[in-house]
């Protein structure tokens, strides 16, 4: 892979601060995948109610059905229940956080949160209040900014996200505002990136972007964070990839 591991005890605290288990925990599960941070947490995202149901602090399903009921119009949150939910939070609803949120409910659809993703999601980040979950997602927010390889399953859920319903793509124009929000701030070549796509979209070139274009480009900002030294034509780059390199060279 291209990007390194770190040493057992640093991989231990990132596990255990996004996920919220507790050390013993995380350090049984990344032994179990050999300190593979990345496939841990893809075993953790996968069933995280088994893996938190011995240790988890009880949380009240009632409190948070309550608060589901406080946003929700019949059996979803919609987007103006979520805008009245970061109202609450005071949390601008553009922040890049309300993404991680929809991540950890695992939510299907843009905008929209079902009954059923907030009762388990909620579990999950065990939170049952509006200043818990205002804490968890803080908490979130720091743990993931500063590892690239903790970053991952949240950046490529947000290409699930993004797509309309019954699509395979995303469209171009909702890559570039998805984008904007969580790799612009952590990669100085995208304004450039950005500029590019624009320039292929007015020629017709570029549409819409593909899940391998998306989930390689992550990997391409991780080693080519502001200039290109570790780029290497033959590394089987998507050709979106191999393009702007041309275009800034």
């Amino acid at each position: 892979d291209r990007m390194s591991g770190a040493n057992l005890a640093e991989l231990v605290d990132s596990f255990a601060s996004i996920t919220g288990v507790s050390k013993a925990v995380a350090t049984a599960l990344l032994r179990k995948h050999k300190l593979n941070l990345e496939v841990a947490l893809n075993e953790f995202y996968t069933n995280p109610e088994t893996i938190l149901q011995p240790e988890r602090k009880r949380v009240s399903s009632d409190d948070i059905a309550a608060l589901f009921e406080r946003y929700a119009d019949g059996d979803e949150i919609d987007a103006e229940g979520i805008e009245n939910l970061c109202n609450d939070l005071k949390i601008d609803i553009m922040d890049p956080v309300m993404l991680m949120f929809a991540w950890q409910l695992d939510a299907k659809v843009n905008c929209v949160f079902s009954r059923e993703e907030w009762m388990k999601g909620m579990n999950v980040l065990g939170v049952d209040s509006i200043p818990t979950l205002k804490a968890r997602l803080e908490q979130l927010r720091t743990s993931t900014s500063v590892n690239k390889i903790a970053y991952k399953p949240f950046y490529n859920f947000c290409f699930l996200y993004s797509r309309e319903p019954g699509q395979k793509n995303v469209q171009l124009a909702m890559a570039l505002a998805v984008w904007e929000l969580i790799l612009k701030p952590r990669w100085p070549l995208y304004p450039r990136f950005a500029e590019y796509l624009q320039v292929q979209n007015e020629n017709q070139k570029i549409k819409v972007i593909n899940k391998d274009t998306w989930h390689l480009l992550y990997e391409f900002t991780c080693c080519c964070s502001d200039n290109f030294e570790a780029y290497k034509e033959d590394d089987a780059w998507p050709i979106v990839i191999d393009d702007f390199v041309a275009y800034v060279k």
